[in-house]
C-alpha cells in the first residue's frame, strides 16, 4: 500500500521515493505502514521479503479521540524504536500533513546520504485541540486573511503562498550557499536562504505578499 516511500529494515528506515512532495501523516504514511505490516509487505506494495511482521511496529498513534463538540484530541504519529524517514536522493521541497515526532524528540527527518537539500514544510496543529466549526460571523477571505493566523505577523493566505512555493515552486541554488525558490506562477522570489555546506539554512527571508 505504501506508494511513497520503501523500507529499510536493517537500518530503520522509511525512505522516500524520488519525486514525492508531499505527504499526509495519517493517511499516506502511518495507515500505509499499518496495512503493510499486517500484510507483511506483499510484492508490489512495498519492498517485498523485507518480512516487516518480524519487527515491532514503529509508529505509534496518539489522540485523534472526538471529545464532543465537535472536537478532537489533535492526533500526533510517534516513531518508536529508532526508525526514521530519509528523503530521496534529490534536491527536493517536501510537504509533511500532519504531527511526525519521534519517541527520542529529535528530528524524524534524516538527511540525505549525497550532498542534496531538501526542505521540509510542517503543515501540523500547533494545539492539542482540532476543532471543527461551521457558519459563524467570518466568511473565508476573513479566516485567510487572520492576522497571526498562523505564526506572528503571518496570515493563513500568505502561509499557505510559501507552502505551495516551497513544494512546487522553481529552485535554483540549489547547491549553495543562496537558494531561491519562486512562487508556482513564477512572477516573484517567496523564498531565499542562506544554506552552509551541509544544506542547513543559517537565515532565511520569505515574502508571502
Amino acid at each position: 500500500m505504501a506508494s511513497k516511500f520503501t523500507y529499510d529494515t536493517n537500518n530503520k528506515l522509511f525512505i522516500l521515493k524520488p519525486g514525492v512532495t508531499s505527504l499526509d501523516a495519517k493517511t499516506e504514511f502511518y495507515s500505509a505502514v499499518k496495512y503493510d505490516w499486517i500484510n507483511d509487505a506483499p510484492p508490489g506494495e512495498a519492498v517485498p521479503d523485507v518480512n516487516l511482521m518480524h519487527h515491532r511496529f514503529p509508529i505509534e498513534s496518539i489522540g485523534g479521540q472526538p471529545i464532543g463538540g465537535g472536537q478532537t484530541i489533535s492526533p500526533y504519529y510517534n516513531l518508536l524504536y529508532g526508525w526514521r524517514i530519509r528523503p530521496a536522493e534529490e534536491n527536493s521541497a517536501l510537504t509533511i500533513v500532519g504531527n511526525i515526532i519521534t519517541a527520542e524528540g529529535d528530528e524524524p527527518f534524516l538527511p540525505t546520504l549525497g550532498a542534496f537539500n531538501t526542505f521540509v514544510t510542517y503543515v501540523v496543529s500547533s494545539n492539542s485541540i482540532t476543532s471543527e466549526t461551521g457558519g459563524g460571523g467570518l466568511t473565508a477571505a476573513d479566516v485567510w486573511d487572520l492576522t497571526n493566523g498562523i505564526e506572528p505577523s503571518l496570515t493563513p493566505r500568505q502561509a499557505m503562498r510559501l507552502i505551495a512555493a516551497a513544494s512546487a515552486g522553481k529552485l535554483s541554488g540549489a547547491a549553495g550557499p543562496n537558494v531561491t525558490i519562486r512562487n508556482v506562477g513564477d512572477t516573484k522570489d517567496r523564498i531565499i536562504a542562506t544554506v552552509d555546506e551541509d544544506g542547513n539554512r543559517t537565515a532565511v527571508t520569505t515574502d508571502g505578499t
